[in-house]
C-alpha cells in the first residue's frame, strides 16, 4: 500500500497480540491478517505507535537504527495488515448525523469472540480434545449444602429442601405467548410450591442415560448443546421473597429437584439483591421480595467435547433457558425479568469455593410474585394477531 512517512499512524484498536504454539502473533481482528513476530524489534515498533506518530518521526529518533529496523518497510507491512491505521480511520466522523463505520459498534473482545466461534468446521466441532487427558465432568454436582459460612442465615449446616412436584395445569399456551413481558420490580411474595413448580418446568433434570464411554447425558425440558446441560442455578432469595424460605443463596439441584442452602452472609445476600434491583432500575433495593437466579456454566463439561464453541454454546443455552423462564413464569402468574449483567463470578465463587474459571456466571434473571392490584397495564395492548404494517 502507499505510505506517506510524514502521516501519523497508530495501532488499531482491533489489534491483538497472542501466544500461539510458541510464536508471538500480532493480528488485526477487522482485516483478519496476522503477522508472526519472529523479531523482537517488531514489538518495539508497535510500542512506538501506541499513540499517533509518523514513521518519519520514529525513524528520526535513532532508536530504530540501533535495533536494525527499517521503520518505513515495517510500517508498510503493518499498515497493509491493518495493524497500523490512520487515527481518523477508527474515530467518529465530524458529521454526527452521518453513518458510522460498522466497526464502530464493536469492542475488540466481542469481535474476537465472534470470529473465534465462527472459525469451527463441522469435522472439528466435536473433537473431544481432552479425552485421555482427564475425565469428563460428571453430569451432577456433589451436594453443596453448607458450603458458605452460615453466619448470615444460620443455614451453614442445613440439609437440602425438597421441592414439591406439581401436576400439569390446563393452560392456553398461545395466551402465555401473548402475555409474556418483563416485570420489575416484583410486587408480592411467592410460595415454595410456586418456586418448586417454576423449577420443575424449567430446569429440572427429567432423565439421564449413561453412554458406552461412561459419559452421562441428561434430559431437561429446554434444549442444550450436545445434551450436556452444564448450567447450574443459584437462587438468591431476599427476606420475604418466598414464604417459609430463609434469605440465603441456594443451589438448585436439578437431579433431586431440591434447594441446597449455602449459608451465605446476610451482607452478601443483600448486595446481590441490591444489584439485581439496580440492574433492572427497580426501587426498593434489598427490601424487595426478589429472587435473583444466577446461572453458571460448568464449562469443562462442554469444552471436553466441543472446540471453539464451548463458551458461546453456553450463551445460546442461556437464551433457551431464559425463554423457558419467561414462559413458565408467565403461565404461573409470576414476575420475570432478564438482566443484562452486573454480577461478577468472583462474588459467587467466594461463597461456593469454586474456581471462577471452572464455573463462570453466564446469566442472571429476576423472579418474584405479582400483585394483580399493583400490576401496571402493559404499554401496548395484548393482541390476538400482529398488527399490519412495519411492526
Amino acid at each position: 500500500m502507499d505510505l506517506d512517512p510524514t502521516e501519523p499512524l497508530r495501532i488499531s484498536r482491533f489489534t491483538t497480540v497472542t501466544w500461539e504454539a510458541g510464536e508471538l502473533v500480532v493480528r488485526n481482528l477487522r482485516s483478519g491478517r496476522a503477522l508472526v513476530c519472529d523479531d523482537a524489534a517488531l514489538v518495539q515498533v508497535l510500542h512506538w505507535f501506541r499513540v499517533p506518530t509518523s514513521p518519519a518521526q520514529v525513524d528520526a529518533r535513532g532508536g530504530a537504527r540501533e535495533l536494525g529496523v527499517d521503520v518505513i518497510a515495517a510500517c508498510r507491512t503493518l499498515a497493509a495488515a491493518g495493524i497500523l491505521v490512520r487515527p481518523e480511520q477508527e474515530s467518529r466522523p465530524p458529521d454526527v448525523h452521518g453513518p458510522l463505520d460498522p466497526s464502530s459498534y464493536w469492542a475488540a473482545p466481542e469481535l474476537a469472540l465472534q470470529q473465534y466461534s465462527r472459525e469451527c468446521r463441522p469435522q472439528t466441532l466435536a473433537r473431544y480434545r481432552f479425552e485421555g487427558l482427564t475425565r469428563s465432568e460428571p453430569h451432577a454436582k456433589p451436594p453443596m449444602s453448607g458450603t458458605g459460612s452460615g453466619n448470615g442465615s444460620g443455614n451453614g449446616s442445613a440439609t437440602a429442601i425438597a421441592l414439591p412436584v406439581p401436576e400439569p395445569a390446563a393452560i392456553d399456551f398461545w395466551q402465555v405467548l401473548l402475555r409474556r413481558r418483563s416485570f420489575s420490580p416484583p410486587s408480592a411474595t411467592i410460595s415454595l410450591d410456586q418456586l418448586g413448580e417454576f423449577f420443575h418446568w424449567t430446569a429440572r433434570s427429567w432423565d439421564a442415560r449413561e453412554l458406552d464411554d461412561g459419559r452421562v447425558l441428561q434430559h431437561r425440558l429446554y434444549p442444550s448443546a450436545g445434551g450436556l446441560y452444564a448450567h447450574e442455578i443459584y437462587p438468591v432469595v431476599s427476606p420475604g421473597a418466598v414464604e417459609g424460605l430463609a434469605p440465603d443463596v441456594y443451589h438448585y439441584c436439578p437431579q433431586r429437584h431440591a434447594l441446597e442452602p449455602l449459608g451465605a452472609e446476610a451482607s452478601l445476600v443483600a448486595e446481590l439483591i441490591e444489584r439485581g434491583a439496580s440492574v433492572s432500575a427497580a426501587k426498593g433495593g434489598a427490601e424487595l421480595p426478589l429472587i435473583v437466579l444466577l446461572v453458571t456454566s460448568r464449562i469443562a463439561r462442554v469444552a471436553y467435547k466441543y472446540d471453539h464453541i464451548a463458551y458461546v454454546s453456553q450463551l445460546k443455552d442461556v437464551g433457551c433457558l431464559y425463554a423457558y423462564f419467561y414462559l413458565v413464569a408467565t403461565a404461573l402468574g409470576l414476575a420475570p425479568c432478564a438482566y443484562g449483567g452486573g454480577f461478577e463470578t468472583e462474588l459467587l465463587a467466594g461463597l461456593t469455593g469454586v474456581d471462577p474459571l471452572s464455573e463462570p456466571i453466564v446469566g442472571e434473571f429476576g423472579l418474584g410474585g405479582l400483585d394483580p392490584a399493583a400490576t401496571p397495564e402493559p404499554p401496548w395492548p395484548i393482541l390476538s394477531a400482529p398488527r399490519s404494517g412495519d411492526g
